[in-house]
């Protein structure tokens, strides 16, 4: 009866370990520290600034602590069984000093004329737009970080401000070069030049925009979007190891998921 019990045993524990190791997400990636009752230290001058209906616009006006219309301002999402850090490039916002917004469709790859506003309030806590939206500060990230908690459409995201990538040297697919990055996120700013898989493929991207298959590389001016060998991807969920799921783009549309790693 012993022996019968020992190799049902060890056989339930075969059949576990067939099984293979199941990845639970909550506990990956690195964890975020966030800092509440963040108050900025910038404060604006509405009443000499220029003004809109939203508030006060300009190359002046900060939010947080970063000038508004420098670069873009991307919204990061957490998955729904991912509690450790926001990891989902949700969409993106390019508010000009004109106070005219460009936006990045959640479901497209391009930027588009949003048709509306932008305007910050005196205590930099507030970016609003006249359509009624608005970005309300409630923590900052980390010490040192162009990254804040925000409350927007009654929902908490992640905003960035992040900077446009080199600008230097461009081709049919995008920007390239040799300090080229994708992501433009801090679980994934990845360099370009070199090997990598995309799904089961591999291929080298090179330094001067080439590709072992005789093709282009690019990225967009944001470096969420990546073109290779005529195929394009966008960001979508950050892993933080060296990977970036990815959507392939059709018509600017979304479409395949498919993950891109440095290797």
């Amino acid at each position: 009866m012993q022996i019968k019990l020992l190799i049902s045993s060890l056989t339930f524990l075969l059949i576990l370990s067939g099984c293979g190791k199941i990845e639970d997400e909550e506990l990956a990636g690195t964890a975020q520290v966030s800092y509440d009752n963040y108050t900025p230290a910038s404060n604006n001058q509405c009443a000499t600034d220029l003004q809109n209906s939203a508030g006060c616009f300009g190359n002046e006006p900060f939010f947080a602590e970063n000038q508004v219309d420098k670069g873009y301002w991307a919204l990061y999402k957490k998955s729904d069984n991912y509690k450790r850090y926001y990891n989902v490039y949700y969409k993106s916002y390019q508010f000009r000093s004109d106070g005219s917004v460009k936006k990045r469709f959640e479901s497209e790859g391009m930027y588009r004329i949003d048709g509306t506003l932008w305007g910050v309030n005196d205590k930099a806590d507030t970016l609003s737009l006249d359509n009624g939206e608005s970005f309300v500060l409630t923590g900052r990230r980390y010490s040192g970080s162009d990254c804040y908690d925000v409350t927007h459409n009654d929902a908490t995201y992640k905003m960035c401000s992040e900077a446009s990538v080199d600008e230097t040297k461009q081709n049919s697919a995008g920007y390239f070069g040799e300090n080229i990055n994708f992501g433009n996120y801090n679980f994934g700013d990845i360099r370009v030049a070199g090997e990598w898989s995309i799904g089961e493929a591999k291929v080298t991207l090179y330094s001067e925009g080439n590709t072992s298959n005789g093709g282009e590389w690019g990225v967009s001016s944001d470096a969420k979007v990546i073109t290779i060998d005529s195929i394009s991807y966008i960001a979508n969920r950050y892993p933080d190891n060296g990977c970036i799921d990815t959507y392939t783009l059709v018509f600017n549309t979304k479409q395949e998921n498919v993950r891109l790693c440095k290797l």
